[in-house]
């Protein structure tokens, strides 16, 4: 479950004090004078409960007559299971296990709670919940220590502890909220479920979140990029050293400990991530205020040298950079820095610079092209106060914003600063901290904010980037090696499942004889300065006990050495044959760990870091599947990595390895059997990126019955295997296929080539406006709750028609959408699309999908009752009708040529 019944826990018209108390009367006295007051409720019911209740009606528990939208239970685990089975049977859809502090029911017993609620779709919160808060509509549902004012900031959090301290930093701070609620154990209820309703609600701008560990990571990963694509998510992660260590399958999994993996998700779901209390409502006032810049280049204008030194000192270690201003730039600032000191950034002016001094350093900075934000630092002297610089700083932003498309932020750290002054700058635009540090960690959450959205519009596919001849081999490779009962696959089979994935290792040769090693190693020289030799092991390669030489004759006589047993212990087996393969020069090549490590929550991860790192000798970059080009790109920049070449070129080092990440990811995606992959060392050099070793894990993949995909992949890739060609009654061909994020030009002039009408009828008003935001929530998809299917001209790319269907967050019913254009009515385009929609439905395991028409549309109506729709109409509304398809039972599918009939 998911949103479904989060109305009567947010939105509760009746509510229910439910016994037996174990909490006692100090706590439900404060409880019912909570809901006294709680101006949204009407009917109070006590069920159960012994003692005075006042402004609560007394009533039995199992009472028809007292059935509330909402119960909080007082009671333990010993009598949950029948008093939540009796509630649900009077029609109460939610419950509130509340505590006055931390509480864990038995698992059985949560277990039997949610099944006696489960026919009637009860929803739990807890137990161990403090309750909920939302103060724009007056409820207070809760055993919260501070008020909350009314605010536009959503706080979701599991500990009460943790909810009741940000409470308390609110309130001092002046900071409101929309909600807030305290989850407890999570029985049901969790952080997606919320997410996915405060994604949607109105009075909420952000969403302020904690967790330790995430119950359903799928759906958590759905409804935070659902979320994030409309309204900054900042998440607050506590726990990271109570986290239980993964089993140390490979050697990827000592480099990716679950909270790197943590920060991977929270990337790719679009997810701020912050470390404590204050930096949870900062992220949130600097995301909801400031646009996020272009890059990560900040410059830095400071009266003095430490002031610039620690904002620089904060920006590297939070992977930030000083920008590296033009020769214009420069030009500008030289007469304005303090003697002795170079133009550039930072631009470190006199201690008592003055306040036109500032504004000319901060035009020029706010002029340049490689500087993506502007932070000034100031500290007062004897005869240079910081006062006069709020009007020059309110200006800059000023004269900024009207002429810059997309402004920069502007920053400012003036210590010893009136409180009014500061409220100025920040109704001016200007973000104000208190120290360089908390003005750089602000821009770097916007530096954030702005890589995960650019990470959300990324939708890399399941396919490969550049097709492989062999990829068909892979699964018979797997398959045969679990066959025989295996759990890592053989050095051959390493070879071949890697090489069907156009991933290459290093040639390797088997000697048996000194004189076979000779042979090999004088070809071996021909192409390569020296070749490694090493005695063979049972996986077939060689080990750390290779040795380099640059000779035939130096390899025969190691060869010999090796084969008589002079390099083997004396208790060991003397080695059968050596394994030859060239060594590459360090020069020229960058060795690196590359892998796939099988993360217990998020399911399959990459790694990437230097050969040679250790858990602790940080950096390593992770990444969920699937990769494209640009987020490969983006793990290199995470490590700090920095390689020749352009990543759109694969003969580049750097475009070589790109392009090996996204096909280590697509391995990842397409075989769900393979949990472990090292790839140790992957050497990088001459264009080239060759695996020198590597060992592949596999075990059998649980199903995951009526939904599409991998079953452990958190991320749906992009749909490929449901691209078709489509025939239409005069003949024409179109290719019909998933919508993805670069086709928002193209569905752009496609909804301007609809005729006005034909548009109202499809979004029930006429559409004067086609701005990017509204593109970006048609073409910026999450797969695994929406998919929308584009028609189009292959010869000219013109978009035709497009068919979208959106699930709700439980997954079982999807509200479809059809447009088309206006001259191709009446050649079966509809149908088609129509159909193809159903099948999908089918496949991806919807019970149902609506839609609603405007009565009007008769066109609509008739295909829709032509594909076996149900019409019925509104009560609310008798301008629209609702269409209704049971999916299961319909039979309708694809016909790629309307030319033949459809059997």
């Amino acid at each position: 479950m998911t949103i479904r019944n989060l109305d009567a826990l947010l939105r509760p018209r009746s509510v229910a004090l439910v016994g037996p108390d174990r909490l006692g009367p100090a706590h439900r006295d404060q409880l019912a004078a909570r809901l006294s007051a709680s101006n949204s409720l009407g009917h109070r019911w006590a069920i159960g409960i012994e003692g005075p209740c006042p402004g609560f009606e007394p009533a039995a528990l199992g009472d028809p007559a007292a059935s509330a939208d909402l119960a909080i239970y007082l009671g333990g685990p010993e009598h949950a299971v029948e008093t939540i089975a009796a509630l649900a049977e009077t029609g109460t859809r939610a419950v509130i296990a509340a505590s006055a502090s931390y509480d864990a029911w038995p698992e059985d017993t949560i277990a039997a709670a949610l099944e006696a609620g489960r026919r009637h779709t009860l929803r739990l919160v807890g137990p161990g919940s403090l309750g909920v808060r939302v103060p724009g509509v007056g409820l207070d549902a809760s055993l919260m220590a501070h008020s909350a004012r009314p605010g536009d900031l959503a706080l979701v959090a599991r500990s009460g502890a943790l909810v009741n301290a940000t409470l308390a930093w609110a309130d001092a701070h002046g900071l409101g909220l929309s909600g807030v609620v305290s989850l407890g154990q999570k029985a049901d209820v969790d952080v997606g479920d919320l997410v996915d309703w405060f994604a949607v609600d109105g009075r909420t701008r952000a969403i302020l979140v904690h967790i330790e560990t995430i119950s359903d990571p799928r759906k958590f990963m759905s409804a935070a990029r659902a979320a994030a694509r409309v309204k900054p998510v900042v998440v607050l992660r506590s726990g990271v050293t109570r986290d239980l260590p993964r089993p140390l399958k490979s050697l990827c999994d000592a480099l990716a400990p679950s909270d790197r993996i943590y920060d991977a998700a929270f990337d790719r779901a679009g997810l701020v991530r912050v470390f404590d209390i204050d930096e949870v409502f900062e992220a949130a006032e600097t995301l909801t205020r400031f646009k996020a810049p272009n890059g990560s280049r900040l410059g830095v204008v400071a009266n003095g040298r430490s002031l610039a030194s620690l904002a620089a000192d904060r920006l590297a270690a939070g992977n930030g950079q000083l920008s590296v201003p033009g020769e214009e730039t420069c030009t500008a600032l030289a007469p304005l820095v303090r003697r002795h000191v170079a133009p550039g950034n930072p631009a470190v002016l006199e201690d008592d610079a003055d306040p036109q001094t500032f504004a000319s350093a901060i035009a020029a900075f706010l002029a340049d092209r490689e500087t993506n934000g502007v932070l000034v630092a100031a500290a007062p002297t004897a005869v240079a106060p910081v006062a006069p610089l709020v009007d020059v700083l309110i200006d800059a932003a000023t004269a900024h914003r009207k002429q810059a498309l997309r402004p920069k932020p502007i920053l400012a750290v003036l210590l010893d600063l009136a409180q009014e002054d500061a409220l100025r700058l920040s109704e001016a635009g200007v973000l104000v901290r208190g120290s360089p540090g908390a003005a750089v960690r602000s821009f770097l959450h916007l530096v954030g904010y702005a890589r995960g959205q650019e990470q959300l519009a990324s939708t890399p596919p399941a396919g490969p980037e550049r097709a492989h001849p062999a990829r068909d081999t892979a699964p018979t490779v797997i398959g045969a090696a679990l066959s025989a009962g295996l759990s890592e696959l053989s050095e051959p089979d390493t070879r071949t499942l890697l090489s069907s994935f156009g991933l290459d290792m290093v040639e390797r040769v088997r000697a048996r004889t000194p004189q076979e090693t000779f042979e090999a190693a004088r070809a071996m020289l021909e192409v390569a300065s020296c070749c490694r030799i090493g005695p063979e092991t049972e996986r077939g390669h060689s080990t750390q006990l290779a040795v380099e030489v640059a000779s035939a004759v130096g390899a025969e006589r190691l060869a010999s050495f090796i084969l008589s047993g002079g390099a083997t212990a004396s208790s060991a087996p003397v080695p059968q044959a050596v394994v030859l393969e060239p060594a590459l020069s360090s020069e020229d090549t960058t060795a690196l760990v590359a892998g796939i490590v099988d993360d217990p929550d998020f399911g399959p991860a990459l790694v990437l870091a230097y050969s040679g790192a250790s858990a602790a000798s940080a950096p390593v970059a992770a990444a969920l599947p699937p990769l494209d080009l640009r987020l490969a790109d983006e793990m290199l920049a995470t490590l700090g990595l920095e390689l020749p070449g352009d990543v759109e070129a694969p003969d580049t080092d750097r475009g070589a390895l790109c392009l090996a990440l996204v096909r280590l990811a697509q391995l990842a995606v397409e075989c769900p059997d393979v949990r472990a992959v090292d790839l140790a060392p992957i050497l990088v050099g001459g264009g080239q990126a060759r695996v020198g070793d590597a060992r592949v894990q596999i075990a059998p993949a649980e199903t995951a019955p009526g939904r599409l995909g991998h079953p452990r992949l958190s991320i749906r890739p992009f749909p490929s295997e449901w691209v078709r060609n489509l025939t239409l009654r005069d003949g024409r061909v179109f290719e019909i296929r998933p919508i993805r994020p670069e086709d928002e030009p193209a569905y752009k002039a496609f909804l301007e080539s609809i005729d006005p009408e034909d548009l109202r009828l499809r979004f029930f008003a006429p559409l004067r406006h086609i701005g990017h935001a509204m593109l970006a929530r048609l073409t910026q998809l999450d797969y695994a709750r929406a998919i929308a299917f584009v028609a189009h001209d292959p010869e000219t790319g013109e978009i035709q028609g497009s068919v979208r269907l959106h699930a709700d967050p439980d997954h079982r019913v999807g509200e479809y959408a059809i447009l088309l254009r206006s001259d191709l009515k009446g050649q079966g385009l509809g149908w088609a699309l129509m159909s193809l929609i159903i099948e999908y439905a089918r496949a991806d395991g919807l019970e149902e999908i609506v839609g609603e028409v405007l009565r009007e549309n008769t066109t609509m109506i008739s295909l829709c009752e032509a594909l076996g729709f149900t019409v019925k109409r509104v009560p609310d509304d008798e301008g629209l009708v609702e269409v209704h398809l049971p999916v299961a039972t319909t039979t309708v599918s694809f016909h790629a040529d309307l030319r033949k009939p459809h059997s």
